[in-house]
């Protein structure tokens, strides 16, 4: 960098007037003060010790170069390039306990700083291991991409390896498991009720996803020409992604991408029986569109599904829940009835069975049925 961008990098509103004293002064993001009469004298100590820094002066700089080299040469989606800019301003910039961090220069940030931010955010902040995982992740994509750019000599992954949290220190989130799926009495009930209603595509975007698991990004980017002619099968390579319109800001925008979220995502799902009648009846509708889920000329996205199972659950006196939860139940409905792994793994859209296991596989029983299976085993 250029003395000149240095110097507009570190004193935003230019150079400041001397002191009473007669001296410039200024504080580096080291803590170091500098106080210089010559005017000169000051400018060469704060270019001195910036260009000595690879032209890498703080965390925030570092993150930016991360996640804009992400975005252009790792092809990130610009839904996920916000998300992680929501992530950093979480545990970074709006963090109390990085503070120090974000005022010290990078290369300057020492192990003993990295672990004392890490212990009082995951304690001040009562992260669970979930959230962990997303600051873990966020901690290491910025410092290996320092590293790439000399701007620091801490080596991020053996610093996490040997960083011991116990899980004590994490937050512990009891969840109902009646909140995370849907069990077998209520999907009837909500397919009794769609099917009572008057037709409607939106519902029928539901029904879609109890019987294939689909995802509601899935559904919603879904075209009639991924869907086969016997409406037997149904090619998933479209999705919807959302993003903040940087032109028009405090607006989302929406739109299809011709690739799934992950690359198991791009697989062939089999119809059953059951769901052909309705695609059947959806193709009378909206046939002669290019999106399956079309109303009024225009494509569905894929909260409006969500907004409309809620609006059935409380119609049903049912608990609240999202279209991913119906994507757990399927998910759970095929890992108990032990269906093949590998059509398991490719209906859903997953690359290996600890992700359904660890994250989708719920238990569906009722206490009725997990008594009568106790009762069976412990007695005496």
């Amino acid at each position: 960098m250029t003395d000149k961008e240095i110097l507009s990098h570190h004193f935003k509103g230019g150079i400041p007037k001397k002191n009473k004293d007669g001296r410039y002064f200024t504080r580096l993001p080291n803590g170091k003060q500098i106080r210089k009469v010559n005017e000169d004298d000051f400018i060469a100590e704060i270019v001195k010790y910036y260009k000595e820094r690879d032209g890498v002066y703080n965390l925030q700089e570092v993150f930016d170069g991360w996640i804009d080299f992400k975005f252009k040469y790792d092809g990130i989606a610009q839904g996920t390039y916000d998300r992680t800019q929501s992530d950093y301003n979480r545990f970074f910039v709006n963090n109390p306990a990085a503070t120090e961090l974000i005022d010290k220069c990078f290369s300057d940030i020492s192990e003993d700083d990295l672990e004392m931010f890490i212990r009082s955010t995951i304690k001040n902040m009562a992260l669970t291991s979930k959230g962990w995982q997303k600051l873990k992740s966020l901690v290491s994509g910025i410092w290996l991409y320092g590293l790439k750019q000399k701007a620091t000599d801490l080596y991020i992954t053996k610093f996490l390896d040997s960083l011991s949290i116990s899980p004590k220190a994490f937050k512990l989130k009891i969840e109902d498991e009646r909140t995370q799926v849907f069990m077998d009495d209520e999907v009837k009930l909500i397919l009794d009720e769609i099917n009572r209603r008057p037709f409607s595509v939106y519902n029928y975007g539901i029904v879609l996803c109890f019987y294939t698991g689909m995802r509601s990004g899935e559904i919603s980017g879904l075209m009639w020409e991924d869907v086969s002619e016997d409406m037997k099968t149904i090619t998933v390579r479209h999705t919807e992604v959302f993003y903040k319109d940087k032109e028009r800001k405090g607006t989302t925008k929406y739109e299809v991408v011709d690739h799934a979220k992950t690359i198991a995502g791009l697989r062939k799902v089999v119809v059953p029986n059951a769901l052909v009648p309705y695609l059947k009846k959806l193709k009378e509708v909206t046939g002669e569109y290019q999106y399956v889920f079309t109303f009024n000329g225009n494509r569905i996205h894929a909260q409006n599904f969500s907004d409309k199972l809620a609006n059935i659950c409380k119609q049903l006196h049912l608990p609240p829940r999202r279209m991913h939860k119906i994507r757990k139940t399927v998910c759970s409905k095929l890992c108990d009835s032990g269906v093949d792994e590998r059509l398991m793994l490719k209906q859903i859209g997953h690359t290996d069975r600890r992700t359904t296991e660890t994250f989708y596989h719920r238990d569906r029983r009722t206490d009725d049925e997990k008594r009568d299976i106790l009762d069976k085993v412990i007695s005496y």
